[in-house]
């Protein structure tokens, strides 16, 4: 489902800069995303309900969500969605993790300016 939402938003996204947007497209694209993400989330719980677990799916299933997700947010970056605003569609890929705490020794939780200035401490 992942190359069907690509196809289509960026085919979307070339229509809307020709100036002739197909909605279609993006409706579709649209819904594609949607049922790729419901359908991963419905295997996920009939997985762990029905307990079933192979090696194969442990490897593939976070490859597929991570897959999902990226090909989302960088169709998205590089795509067009709007005539009226050009910079509707496009948006920065932010990386949250340190803006939360980190785990230290034992469990301890350490705050992340803290955890920085520890590490850099020996090398003055």
């Amino acid at each position: 489902m992942i190359p069907v939402f690509v196809a289509l938003a960026i085919y979307y996204g070339e229509s809307v800069r020709r100036g002739a947007p197909l909605e279609w497209q993006r409706f579709a694209a649209i819904i594609v995303f949607l049922l790729a993400a419901a359908s991963d989330g419905l295997d996920g719980y009939v997985a762990r309900h029905y307990n079933q677990r192979s090696r194969l799916g442990v490897i593939l299933d976070p490859i597929a969500d991570k897959g999902l997700l990226l090909s989302g947010i960088i169709t998205l970056s590089i795509t067009n969605w709007s005539q009226s605003d050009p910079d509707y569609g496009k948006f920065p890929v932010v990386s949250g993790s340190r803006h939360y705490p980190r785990r230290g020794h034992f469990g301890r939780r350490r705050h992340p300016a803290l955890f920085h200035r520890q590490q850099n401490a020996g090398k003055t």
